[in-house]
């Protein structure tokens, strides 16, 4: 060997401990590098984690919030669905018994046994308001007509059904249990 070699094989020798020093430098400071990239590593996952739950936390919140907004809506939606049932069912209940009461004073009209009180009712009620003197006549319709002077009334029995029935003091009771 030449002596060049021999010095740097020398000079090598004598740097080992200075190479193994820098070594293990860059050993511990890769050991704190990836130890402190662990750390943080884990320090931003747990955020992560923290953030992750707190918007699932909101999330569910808001969940249960619209939920709550929406049952409420759809009880609303039922309430009102079930007052229109219950509105149009007592709709045609009263038109059911307005035709009843209707066809029952028809049929008054149409018996010859009650056509008489019926028509002498209504003459007498005609006379009450157009006087004494009114002239009264039966009307095609089932009823009286009457006349005086220029004043004139009719007395419908379907007419006086309706008023019967909107004169009925409890009506709300009908609808009652």
């Amino acid at each position: 060997m030449t002596a060049t070699v021999l010095e740097q094989q020398r000079d090598t020798d004598a740097l080992a401990p200075v190479r193994q020093a820098l070594l293990r430098q860059a050993r511990e400071e890769a050991d704190e590098t990836r130890a402190s990239a662990e750390r943080e590593a884990q320090e931003v996952l747990a955020r992560a984690h923290a953030e992750a739950d707190e918007v699932r936390r909101q999330a569910r919140a808001d969940g249960e919030r619209d939920a709550q907004d929406l049952r409420a809506e759809q009880q609303a939606r039922a309430r009102r669905r079930a007052r229109a049932i219950v509105l149009q069912a007592q709709q045609e209940t009263l038109e059911r018994l307005t035709e009843q009461v209707r066809a029952r004073a028809r049929a008054l009209w149409e018996d010859p046994e009650t056509r008489a009180l019926v028509r002498d009712r209504l003459t007498a009620r005609a006379r009450d308001a157009l006087g004494p003197d009114a002239t009264v006549s039966d009307h095609p319709a089932g009823g009286v007509q009457a006349e005086a002077g220029s004043r004139r009334v009719t007395y419908l029995l379907t007419d006086l059904a309706d008023e019967t029935i909107a004169g009925l003091p409890d009506l709300a009771g009908l609808w009652t249990p």
